[in-house]
Parts: C-alpha cells; sequence; structure tokens
C-alpha cells in the first residue's frame, strides 16, 4: 500500500475521500454545498485525523475533538463541520467501508463555547 494520505483504496480516508466521496458527492450535491464541505471534510481529515487510522477504526472521539477544538470558531460553524463529516462517514458506512457512523449521536459541546461564540451574529441591515 503507498501513501496513506495520496492513495485511493477506500478503506483509508484519503482513498474513500479521492474515490468515492467526491464523485458521489459532484453527483448529488451542488457545486457550493460540494466546496464548503469537502473543505470541512479535508480540514478534519488533515489536521485532526490520525492518517494510520482506516474508516473502520474512527472513534467518536476523533470527530469530537475536531468539531469541539479550541479554534476560534462559532456555533453554527462548529455545527456544519460536524454535519459534513457526518454525512462523510454515513456514506461510506452505507458502501460497507465502516461499521457505523461514529458522528451521528455527536453533539457540539457547548461548555466549551464564550458566550460570543454560542450567539448568532445578526445583520442589522437585514433586519431594517
Amino acid at each position: 500500500m503507498g501513501d496513506k494520505i495520496d492513495n485511493d483504496d477506500p478503506y483509508w480516508p484519503w482513498g474513500f475521500y479521492n474515490a468515492e466521496y467526491m464523485p458521489w458527492a459532484k453527483e448529488n450535491r451542488a457545486a457550493n454545498t460540494v466546496e464548503s464541505q469537502s473543505s470541512a471534510i479535508r480540514m478534519w481529515i488533515s489536521e485532526h485525523l490520525d492518517v494510520r487510522l482506516k474508516l473502520a477504526g474512527i472513534k467518536s472521539s476523533d470527530v469530537s475533538k475536531y468539531i469541539n477544538s479550541s479554534d476560534n470558531v462559532g456555533l453554527s460553524q462548529r455545527k456544519f463541520r460536524l454535519a459534513s463529516v457526518s454525512s462523510f462517514l454515513s456514506l461510506a458506512k452505507s458502501r460497507g467501508y465502516c461499521k457505523g457512523n461514529v458522528a451521528e449521536k455527536l453533539r457540539v459541546n457547548m461548555k466549551k463555547l464564550t458566550t460570543m461564540q454560542k450567539e448568532k451574529k445578526l445583520n442589522i441591515r437585514n433586519l431594517i
């Protein structure tokens, strides 16, 4: 097996992303959705996931540390990250590359967010 990061073996996260997820997403999602969700998934795989893990070895803690990381993003972005990764893992489950979607029961840990991160930003101009 070659480099785990740059391969097309769908049992590995990058392989599944390249060989299965992206072709499926381009066929079944709007272009903007593909771009934004794939960006979130790429960040998760490249910055928060141990590349030595196959899809079947991913645990809920591997997803949780991404969605609840200490970066300065708000609640809605964290929920979007979770939805993106959950969609990715759901497809992997449906195609038989992992037994379950470990992200489907996760939630954003609100205790780790500041008050500002919890509040929605309103555009006052749109309310007038």
